[in-house]
């Protein structure tokens, strides 16, 4: 997971940056649109004006692709066993991402490696190592957007960094604070003449005439429409946003509502290419949160297109319709991504869940054992049945306390498979124990049989031997256990021996051989359940 991560950057949060409100909007560094202005020393107001104001739109993090023309590139890490730069040692992530950083500079792809500076700065905020490391490398991509004639992305690259190093400097060690506070007033002045050369070179170009052309169509309530497509809206804001200083400028009474037009309008047109950007972006994390085969990578990936639509859904109120609408459909096809990778996580974690309980409790091993498990061959009342009976129910209720634990259905639905196939051996023991029962309670009658006809004499019966054969052998029988059949055989047993006993008299309760010490003995007689078996 780390690994994918330090792979992908720019696609994943570099997190949420605890550098005070001065840092907000630092992704906004290459391409975010985050406004972050400095804080430092107030800047020239004549300059000011004539910077082109811009609205605060949607975060791009650029999606810097770690890749080759062989496909994509997998970055061996260095050694993290060190302090590069200074770095704590115990902040070994930091410290990879350091590294990281260092390389992706080596290699000339320097606006990638700035998100994994920014990455350590935020780890480690107290660190001007890097801090310096990192001001030194923007420099650079400061300079050859200058070159190419960018001077507009430059500055504001500039004034961003300028930000960051007076919010840093609060942190920094104190060694370190005066030098920190010298280069952000570099950063900052340097963005500052860049902004006096942009403004020189639009408003020799007969702005003033453009502004007089449009504001006269404004005041005839001819407004432009916002165009939809991302080139249109490019192409209109390059075009118009060198106007907004001059009409400022040039601004006489009655024009403010011509010029608060433009201020919207550039707003707008800011906001319909942050739509566009965030749209691509939320798409892509839609893309990658499929592709992969971890939901819980998959998650990391939705929750940062998450914050994403989030952004973009607080321009609905200044998008076309038509637009805001799109953005209702992103959140939509977010929403059932997140689900299904919330059924996969669940899936994942009850899977996980499972397999360790049927490891550790030795589940399996446990059923095998009831399924191939057979009584002894003698009939005893040795409790086989009960007690083997007794291991099931325990391993059905720990089978039954795990299943509120699943979370996925089909898994949940493997413990409930298993609790079914042991419910059924339950069953087949249950009966075996009922059919054991049966075959000792019919052992039982014919010993009372076999007393009864070996005491039955031609001239005089041993009636007390007959109420010994009733009390000690029937005289255990639960009658109410006995299966149909064998209850007949019982009753037939009984009713035999019972009808040879003498009549009833009111001193045959203490008599021995008298119906009445019989029934009062068979009464009292403890009698062996099921359990028994």
């Amino acid at each position: 997971m780390v690994a994918y991560i330090a792979l992908r950057a720019t696609r994943l949060a570099i997190g949420p940056f605890i550098l005070g409100t001065l840092v907000v909007g630092i992704c906004g560094l290459f391409g975010t649109g985050c406004e972050l202005r400095a804080t430092g020393p107030a800047r020239d107001s004549s300059a000011e004006e004539r910077r082109a104001a811009s609205a605060q739109t949607l975060g791009e993090a650029r999606r810097g692709q770690l890749a080759t023309s062989s496909g994509e590139l997998e970055p061996k890490m260095v050694s993290t066993d060190r302090t590069p730069g200074g770095l704590p040692r115990t902040s070994m992530e930091a410290a990879t991402a350091l590294d990281m950083a260092r390389l992706l500079r080596s290699q000339g792809r320097h606006e990638l490696a700035t998100y994994y500076y920014l990455n350590v700065i935020n780890a480690d905020p107290t660190n001007a190592h890097v801090l310096l490391e990192y001001g030194a490398l923007v420099k650079e991509i400061a300079s050859g957007k200058e070159k190419e004639g960018k001077r507009s992305e430059a500055a504001e690259l500039l004034e961003k960094l300028a930000s960051l190093f007076y919010g840093q400097a609060l942190q920094v060690d104190w060694k370190f604070v005066e030098t920190v506070v010298a280069k952000a007033t570099e950063y900052q002045k340097w963005a500052e003449s860049l902004r006096e050369k942009e403004y020189t070179s639009v408003t020799s170009g007969g702005d003033n005439q453009k502004w007089e052309e449009l504001k006269q169509k404004l005041m005839a309530g001819q407004p432009p429409a916002v165009p939809e497509s991302p080139e249109a809206a490019e192409k209109q804001l390059r075009e118009w946003e060198p106007l907004l200083p001059v009409a400022r400028a040039n601004a006489a009474p009655g024009d403010e509502q011509a010029v608060k037009w433009l201020e919207d309008h550039l707003k707008v047109l800011q906001a319909v290419l942050a739509f566009h950007r965030g749209k691509s972006i939320v798409n892509e994390y839609l893309s990658d949160a499929k592709g992969e085969s971890s939901p819980t990578v998959s998650a990391m990936i939705l929750q940062q297109a998450e914050l994403t639509l989030r952004e973009l859904t607080a321009l609905k109120a200044v998008l076309p319709p038509a637009l805001a609408e799109e953005v209702r459909h992103l959140a939509r096809q977010l929403s059932e991504a997140a689900l299904e990778v919330s059924n996969l996580q669940a899936k994942e974690s009850s899977e996980k869940a499972w397999s360790e309980f049927l490891k550790d409790r030795s589940i399996e091993s446990r059923i095998d054992d009831i399924k191939k498990w057979e009584p002894p061959k003698e009939i005893e009342a040795d409790a086989a049945c009960t007690r083997k009976l007794e291991d099931l129910e325990a391993l059905m209720r720990e089978i039954q306390a795990m299943i509120p634990l699943l979370s996925d259905f089909q898994v949940r639905e493997k413990a409930v498979s298993q609790l079914e196939g042991l419910s059924k051996e339950a069953e087949r023991i249950s009966k075996v124990r009922q059919n054991r029962y049966c075959q000792w309670a019919l052992q039982k009658i014919k010993l009372a049989l076999e007393m009864f006809e070996k005491n039955k004499g031609w001239l005089n019966d041993n009636e007390v031997k007959f109420g010994e054969a009733l009390i000690d052998q029937l005289g255990e029988i639960d009658e109410s256990l006995l299966t149909f059949e064998t209850r007949r055989c019982y009753s037939e047993a009984f009713e035999t021996i019972f009808g040879e006993l003498g009549k009833v008299r009111s001193t045959d309760l203490e008599r021995q051989g008298t119906k009445m010490y019989v029934l009062k003995g068979m009464l009292e007689k403890e009698k062996k359940t099921y359990r028994d078996f």
